[in-house]
Parts: C-alpha cells; structure tokens; sequence
C-alpha cells in the first residue's frame, strides 16, 4: 500500500468512528499533521469518491450521517 492509499484510509477510519466529524481543511491540516495543501486535496481525492460531502462553509463530513 503506498504512502497516500495509508493516509486515506486512515482518513476514512476517522470519520467512520466519529460519524458526525466536520472538519475545514484547515481543522482536518492540524489535527493530522499535515500541510494544508495535502490535507485539501486529500478531502478533495474523498468527496469526487462520494466517501465525503463538503458544507457551503467549508466542512467535510459523511454525507449518509444525519447532521444536526
């Protein structure tokens, strides 16, 4: 598996165990450490695999979770 296929699974696992994360590319850029360059196109590389939604005000989520 290379580098990148570990970093979106690992990405997938956090939202799957938090269902009702929403993070902002920069929220999502320091909570894993990443540069926020990577960490959009990451969340961008989730939302074209229908993994991920993005909000009108910037935030990623998982689209089949009830958002309150």
């Amino acid at each position: 598996m290379t580098v990148a296929a570990e970093l979106l699974t690992r990405i997938k696992v956090l939202y799957i165990e938090m269902p009702t994360l929403k993070l902002t590319v920069w929220q999502a850029s320091r909570l894993w450490q990443l540069d926020v360059e990577v960490a959009g196109s990451c969340l961008a590389r989730l939302v074209n695999e229908q993994f991920l939604t993005q909000t009108s005000d910037g935030q990623f989520f998982r689209p089949n979770i009830v958002q309150r």
